[in-house]
């Protein structure tokens, strides 16, 4: 059996899994595969871009940063890196990681047309982009009944054709390289919202 007939043979990264809440440091550690960068652990960088659990997910990490209750705008365990404590490109330097982090959030596109060409040229370009959205709007099937306010974090990955778009989804439990349609897309960061984070985020591999 080929390699096309048991994964993507044009995908950009090789796939990781990640460990509960940490999404947008699986999704870098694909990046630095790509470049070969050495990598750490996951949730080494979740703890340092601000990662808090309460006592209930104590025991799916070796030593997390405990907190009694959750911010009330969010409702599970999640990075926060709009803290400037926790800004990517603070961590990054503290790590020696060469990677420059920047956003373009979903209402700097004042219409889809601008979001389409934003996405297209992104994967054209083979650059490192990560996408920030509402999961549930992304994947209605994988969900019951929608609560609303599932971020996510994937890593863009390949043009299917004019309409689509795959992504890869580090997700323990679900497809690695799901197909998305890219108004869809589009709807579903619409929905997350640009306080939360919704857009691209974007990794340079700064070269030596």
């Amino acid at each position: 059996m080929t390699q096309k007939e048991i994964v993507p043979h044009d995908s950009r990264y090789i796939v990781l899994t990640q460990q509960s809440f940490c999404c947008l440091p699986t999704c870098i550690q694909m990046v630095m595969i790509r470049h070969n960068i050495p990598l750490v652990q996951s949730e080494e960088l979740a703890y340092h871009f601000g990662l808090s659990v309460t006592k209930e997910f104590k025991h799916l990490f070796w030593n997390p940063r405990l907190v009694d209750k959750l911010p009330k705008q969010y409702s599970e365990p999640t990075t926060r890196i709009s803290k400037p404590e926790y800004e990517p490109n603070k961590v990054f330097k503290q790590m020696g990681i060469p990677l420059r982090f920047s956003q373009t959030l979903i209402n700097q596109f004042k219409k889809f047309n601008d979001f389409e060409e934003y996405l297209k040229e992104a994967i054209k370009e083979g650059r490192d982009t990560l996408i920030c959205f509402d999961w549930e709007i992304a994947n209605p099937d994988y969900f019951d009944n929608y609560i609303g306010g599932y971020g996510h974090v994937a890593l863009l990955d390949k043009l299917i054709n004019d309409k689509e778009i795959r992504y890869i989804d580090p997700e323990h439990g679900y497809s690695k390289w799901p197909i998305i349609k890219i108004e869809t897309l589009y709807e579903a960061m619409k929905s997350h919202g640009s306080d939360r984070g919704a857009g691209f985020w974007e990794l340079e591999y700064i070269k030596e």
